[in-house]
């Protein structure tokens, strides 16, 4: 989890691919917080992209640093529980004035399959 997220933090952007209505969607995202060994994004619960996770639950992920490519499918699981709330707060306390504890929606990566490696060489493969 520490290569996937630091390859994330260094790279700043990173890319989440959803599915809407048979048409790919994919959009720019910012921070994936690990807790309690698990890779979390939040987002809104107003926002389309938490409407298409509920229709489907697929994602797949890429980020690139200037280096090293990650590319990750997964699914997508909300884990809305006034603990996770409360973790996803401590770790990024920006979140806590962006989204309050209705709207804020935690999802964390499950099923995960993951390359890690540079250009034009063997990545190293991960599941989790």
């Amino acid at each position: 989890m520490n290569e996937i997220t630091k390859l994330i933090a260094e790279a700043k952007t990173y890319f989440l691919a959803t599915e809407n209505n048979g048409t790919p969607n994919v959009r720019p995202m910012g921070s994936m917080i690990d807790i309690d060994d698990k890779l979390y994004f939040i987002l809104a619960k107003n926002m389309n992209l938490f409407s298409e996770l509920q229709n489907n639950s697929k994602v797949a992920i890429s980020a690139y640093d200037g280096k090293t490519v990650l590319r990750l499918q997964a699914t997508a699981v909300l884990d809305d529980s006034a603990d996770t709330i409360a973790s996803v707060y401590k770790a990024v306390p920006a979140f806590e004035k962006m989204f309050n504890e209705s709207v804020i929606a935690p999802f964390y990566l499950s099923d995960a399959t993951c390359s890690i490696g540079e250009m034009g060489k063997e990545p190293t493969r991960c599941t989790f």
